[in-house]
């Protein structure tokens, strides 16, 4: 999967919200009282804390230069999602990791380490960030480091990875169909359309 195809992908999020395909309404971003603000994130509150004072996504959504096309398919379905909320999407959102030389923004990182997919990982991705998985399992979690937040999109197999995309993307148009109250979580489901997830931490 080269640049090119990467961005004429994300190309299709505008289409998207012509036609309507996509909801909107995330969770709520914070009111100004400094009691909230201060608050330890989690990712029921995507994609708000990404934004910056002028409301625009401030970071990148990164794929490996391998990653297999549903690696960058899940990837357009988050940025659909984070567009619909109203957080404006710069141009160079979309990343293949070969592009960025170290992660001075915040980050969305899409796909698998090595374990998992050797030939095809996201190199921004180790083995400790990613928990034993079985067969069928996605994986979302959030990171936080010298106020920078990684967000992580994996699974044990390429569908998985595009699940656990998926519950991202329907998380911001209902923020209450999945279980997101955690840094995380664990996506289970056969299909695309019969996702469940389980908060871990």
């Amino acid at each position: 999967m080269n640049r090119r195809d990467f961005m004429k992908l994300s190309g299709l999020t505008g289409l998207a919200l012509v036609l309507g395909k996509f909801g909107s309404g995330c969770d709520e971003r914070d009111d100004g009282n400094p009691q909230n603000t201060v608050q330890e994130k989690k990712l029921s509150d995507f994609p708000y804390f990404l934004a910056n004072a002028n409301n625009e996504f401030d970071g990148y959504v990164i794929v490996g230069d391998s990653a297999p096309g549903s690696d960058v398919v899940g990837a357009i379905d988050v940025i659909t999602g984070i567009q619909n909320t109203g957080i404006v999407i710069p141009s160079d959102l979309a990343k293949l990791a070969s592009e960025v030389a170290s992660l001075d923004k915040h980050a969305i990182l899409f796909g698998r380490n090595s374990t998992y997919a050797p030939g095809e990982a996201n190199p921004f991705l180790d083995y400790e960030q990613i928990p034993v998985l079985n067969a069928g399992e996605g994986y979302l979690a959030l990171e936080e480091q010298n106020g920078l937040y990684r967000i992580i999109v994996s699974g044990f197999e390429a569908l998985d990875v595009r699940k656990a995309g998926r519950v991202l993307s329907e998380h911001c148009a209902d923020s209450t169909k999945y279980d997101l109250a955690g840094r995380k979580v664990l996506v289970q489901g056969t299909s695309l359309t019969d996702l469940s997830t389980q908060v871990l931490e």
